[in-house]
């Protein structure tokens, strides 16, 4: 599939949930840098938007307050860069992720995220990942098939080191 040009990107994305931009899901400062063009298929479109609404927007609500895209949507390229595996939902190939955080941007607010989306049965994902160090923040990554989205709870620890649970088996 070819990548879009911004007028078809645009077009496409006509009727866009407000609650989230377009340009915080696509945009990519590592992609301004690097002059890769970081701008989805249809297909990967669609998947952002299906994300959207189906993860984003409920855990929205759940969190009952803003919540502030790091990262969503990454070219090839960009994913590379960033040091993103070849699987990841950030491609939007067979779901979709986000690097999220809080208005506050603290270690405690990020924490508390992790918490309830965990613990909320209205928000699907496939992957959960809580990040010890540096930017506070967590990943979600939801996948297209619903049998996917396992739930897997990860926390990044200060060493790089991921340490994996089960559903529900972890409060940070």
């Amino acid at each position: 599939m070819s990548v879009l040009s911004v007028q078809e990107f645009l077009f496409a994305a006509s009727g866009w949930p407000t609650q989230f931009s377009l340009s915080e899901l696509f945009r990519s400062d590592l992609a301004r840098q690097k002059g890769y063009d970081n701008l989805p298929t249809s297909a990967q479109l669609t998947n952002v938007r299906r994300f959207v609404s189906e993860v984003l927007l409920p855990a929205r609500r759940v969190w009952d307050g803003p919540l502030l895209v790091l990262s969503c949507f990454r070219s090839k390229a960009t994913n590379q860069a960033a040091g993103g595996v070849a699987t990841s939902y950030h491609l939007a190939n067979r779901g979709a992720a986000a690097d999220l955080t809080t208005a506050s941007k603290s270690a405690e607010s990020v924490a508390e995220l992790f918490n309830l989306l965990k613990d909320s049965a209205t928000v699907p994902f496939a992957e959960l990942i809580y990040y010890q160090s540096g930017t506070p923040r967590i990943h979600i990554g939801w996948d297209n098939d619903p049998q996917q989205n396992v739930r897997e709870l990860l926390v990044k620890q200060a060493d790089g080191s991921f340490r994996r649970y089960g559903a529900g088996g972890v409060t940070v």
